[in-house]
C-alpha cells in the first residue's frame, strides 16, 4: 500500500511499484528520474507510462518521442504483480 505521500502527488498503487522497482536499482529522484503522471529517466532516457491496460494512446506515444526520449508502456496489472519485472521490461523494450 502506498504512502500518503504517494497519494498526494496523484500516483495509482500499480505506478508506486514502479516508484520502488526504480529505487530499489539504486536510482534516485530526482536525478535519475522523476514522476509527474509517468515516469521520465534520465538513463536510459525514456518516458514510462502506467496504463490500465496496452491500449493505444498514440498523443502520449508522440509526445515522449518528439521530446527525444523512448516510450514504453507499462500495465498496471503486470506492475502490481511484479513491479520490479515490469520495469525491467520496459527498460529493455520488450
Amino acid at each position: 500500500m502506498p504512502p500518503d505521500s504517494w497519494k498526494r502527488r496523484g500516483g495509482s498503487d500499480a505506478e508506486y511499484e514502479i516508484y520502488r522497482a526504480l529505487w530499489s536499482t539504486g536510482r534516485k529522484e530526482p536525478q535519475d528520474f522523476f514522476y509527474n503522471g509517468r515516469f521520465t529517466l534520465t538513463s536510459p532516457r525514456m518516458l514510462i507510462d502506467v496504463v490500465p491496460r496496452f491500449e493505444s494512446d498514440n498523443v502520449r506515444q508522440l509526445t515522449g518521442i518528439a521530446s527525444g526520449l523512448r516510450y514504453e508502456r507499462v500495465s498496471e496489472a503486470e506492475a502490481l504483480s511484479n513491479g520490479r519485472a515490469a520495469l525491467q521490461r520496459a527498460i529493455g523494450g520488450r
